[in-house]
C-alpha cells in the first residue's frame, strides 16, 4: 500500500521467500502512478485504489487474474 503513494516511477525491491527451501528471490519493482502500473521484473500489472480497496490484475484483464485487497 505504501508503494502507491510513491512518485511517479520508484524502483523498489520485492523479495519472496520459498518456503520449501529458504531461499529468497528478489526482483526490482517500478511504480508508475502516472498509467497506474507496477512492474515487477518482466511482469507488469495494473493497480486501482477506490477508497479502501486495492484491485491489481493483468493488462489482458482477466477476472481469473484479478487480485482485491481490502484494508
Amino acid at each position: 500500500m505504501i508503494a502507491l503513494l510513491l512518485p511517479s516511477l520508484e524502483i523498489l525491491e520485492l523479495e519472496k521467500k520459498d518456503e520449501a527451501d529458504g531461499e529468497k528471490e528478489s526482483k526490482p519493482v517500478t511504480v508508475n502512478s502516472d498509467n497506474q502500473s507496477l512492474t515487477m521484473g518482466d511482469d507488469t500489472k495494473y493497480y486501482k485504489l477506490d477508497g479502501n480497496q486495492l484491485t491489481i490484475e493483468d493488462g489482458d484483464h482477466n477476472p481469473n487474474d484479478m487480485v482485491v485487497l481490502t484494508k
